[in-house]
């Protein structure tokens, strides 16, 4: 499962925070937010995604994590402090959702649920507002935003239009 390099390439055997970022976000505007998160990483940061993306029931999520699970977890922008990884947790959780209900295009990203779950305080989440996943059309063509996402059918306008617009300044 390529996706979950994401988490063991990044993190395992390394010490401290570490931000992901996907290839398939374009900034508009200075990241503010991010840059205030990487000078001082305090809490796991994430992206707010536009639906739910799990891949798994939530019921299953909870019961794993033991705790509610935030709504939204976007991995597309993804900070973690590597030294605090509970890989055990990981591992079991892997093995669990692989057993009672099989692969996932989204296990990095449910796994990512469970961590910021399990975390003791809140995670550092990005706006919608600001750092959209999934933008529209009109977005695209006027970008607002700080920064685009393009997931799904949005990455067709990602590489046919949005790199151009980026390009041109």
């Amino acid at each position: 499962y390529p996706h979950l390099r994401k988490i063991v390439d990044v993190h395992l055997g390394r010490a401290g925070w570490r931000l992901v970022l996907d290839s398939d976000l374009l900034f508009w505007r200075e990241p503010r937010l991010l840059l205030d998160w990487a000078a001082a990483p305090d809490r796991p940061l994430h992206a707010t995604d536009c639906v739910e993306n799990y891949g798994y029931p939530r019921a299953t999520l909870e019961r794993i994590a033991g705790a509610p699970l935030p709504r939204l977890v976007n991995v597309g922008l993804c900070g973690l402090r590597s030294d605090t990884l509970d890989w055990d947790f990981l591992e079991h959780a892997t093995a669990t959702l692989l057993r009672e209900h099989g692969t996932s295009y989204y296990l990095e990203q449910a796994l990512v649920a469970l961590l910021a779950a399990r975390h003791p305080g809140p995670c550092a989440v990005t706006p919608a507002g600001d750092y959209v996943t999934y933008p529209s059309s009109a977005e695209i063509d006027a970008p607002s935003a700080v920064m685009h996402h393009y997931v799904d059918l949005s990455r067709d306008t990602y590489h046919l239009r949005a790199w151009r617009r980026a390009l041109s300044g």
